[in-house]
């Protein structure tokens, strides 16, 4: 378990890792962009197709299975606030199930429209350029396919907490200095 969960921690960084970069580059764009225009009338050529086909899609979906592997998503907690342990560990359990039924129900129509336009090549069709965008349509597969993967190994933690009280994932998770997991180490 300890060698899945390595392995996992790091292609669920990779993704995040590049799309932190692609904030960086799209501010860098956006602010050139802005500056040229108004200073000197020439902005830079596809800013706003670039943005919108790569740059977007990138951000929003490929840290997704670093945001599932830190716990990092939105919760709310009014009913789970003060619980601890096994039954926190039930409910954890539930919401990781459906979120892989519901990621699987997302993840076959989007490879599938992915497989679809990139035989097509799909591009748009800019001022001077064909911008080729099918290679955009695989971030949302990659994102979810993570999310799914850090999802599973989240209940198998989650199991294990139920049955026994203590998480594998923590103790790994721990090692390697993440974030808190909400299946700790010892939770009676």
């Amino acid at each position: 378990m300890a060698k899945l969960v390595h392995f996992a921690n790091w292609v669920a960084r990779i993704p995040a890792i590049f799309a932190a970069l692609l904030v960086g580059a799209m501010m860098l764009l956006v602010a050139s962009d802005v500056v040229l225009k108004y200073l000197f009338n020439a902005p830079v050529p596809m800013t706003l197709e670039l943005v919108a086909a790569y740059f977007m899609p990138a951000i929003c979906f490929l840290p997704l299975g670093n945001v599932t592997r830190t716990e990092a998503h939105l919760e709310v907690e009014l009913f789970t606030q003060g619980m601890a342990g096994r039954p926190l560990a039930a409910i954890k359990l539930f919401g990781c199930v459906f979120g892989i039924v519901y990621g699987i129900y997302m993840l076959d129509p989007a490879i599938a429209q992915a497989i679809k336009m990139t035989g097509r090549g799909e591009y748009w069709e800019a001022a001077t350029v064909h911008l080729p965008v099918w290679p955009a349509r695989w971030f949302f597969p990659l994102g979810i396919g993570l999310m799914i993967l850090w999802l599973a190994l989240l209940a198998v933690s989650h199991v294990f907490v139920v049955l026994t009280g203590r998480s594998p994932i923590a103790r790994e998770m721990s090692k390697q200095g993440d974030t808190k997991h909400s299946a700790g180490i010892n939770h009676d």
